[in-house]
């Protein structure tokens, strides 16, 4: 005859999380948002602020560069005003797209090239 278990030995339905969840008052379901906000509104402050910290970083690197760049340029250059050298170097590549992307071709012109087979 098989064993039986005994009657009194059941398993647990506890899984571990608080028991009296649902019985928790409206003021203490309160506190825990509250926490909860105040905890996730510090977390997003300290990723601004180290957010802050690498742009002011990446920004230092930038000037840094481009410090380096305008001393390899001429004395007349350096001199110039930042804004007034950025709008030369944009009014140049201008220039230079206009007269390298500047087509007088039809499609028609284009030589239609005919395919040939060897016997190789």
């Amino acid at each position: 005859m098989p064993l039986k278990k005994p009657a009194g030995k059941r398993r647990s339905t506890d899984s571990g999380v608080e028991r009296d969840r649902g019985a928790l008052s409206q003021e203490k379901k309160n506190q825990r948002i509250a926490l909860f906000l105040s905890d996730f509104d510090h977390q997003a402050k300290e990723n601004i602020q180290e957010m802050k910290k690498d742009l002011d970083s990446l920004l230092q690197t930038a000037e840094k560069a481009f410090t380096v760049e305008l001393l390899k340029m001429p004395l007349a250059i350096r001199k110039m005003k930042r804004k007034d050298l950025l709008s030369k170097i944009i009014r140049h590549f201008h220039l230079l797209d206009k007269h390298f992307f500047q087509t007088d071709c039809s499609v028609g012109d284009i030589p239609n090239p005919k395919l040939v087979r060897t016997n190789s």
